[in-house]
């Protein structure tokens, strides 16, 4: 008899600019959650992010997070954070969609373009 288990990664967490483009440039499809810990809607929307990432359908996905506080202003600038919480979708190094807002109806409906 066999059996197949899926173990799905959690989010990953990177804290530097370099780690962000390290994993957009070498993974297909990444989904990227830029906050900041002082933010009030970050903090309520992180763990349904967290929930969304762990569903089986999007398995394909490399969910990541960084808290904006970690990027220098000319950073921010170059990745168009302007307001957060701020979900961005890159398909193979490129952004394909973004959206304001951190909740499973703007999750999944950012998740319909990958």
């Amino acid at each position: 008899m066999f059996f197949c288990i899926y173990i799905r990664m959690p989010v990953q967490e990177v804290t530097s600019a370099e780690a962000l483009a390290r994993i957009i440039t070498t993974k297909p499809i990444v989904l990227v959650d830029f906050y900041a810990k002082w933010c009030k809607p970050c903090m309520t929307g992180g763990p349904v992010f967290e929930s969304v990432s762990n569903q089986l359908e999007y398995r394909h996905v490399k969910f990541v997070k960084i808290d904006i506080d970690n990027l220098d202003d000319t950073l921010k600038m170059e990745y168009g954070i302007n307001a957060i919480p701020l979900l961005k979708l890159y398909k193979n190094n490129t952004i394909i969609d973004y959206k304001q807002g951190l909740n499973k109806t703007i999750i999944e409906n950012i998740l319909k373009r990958s």
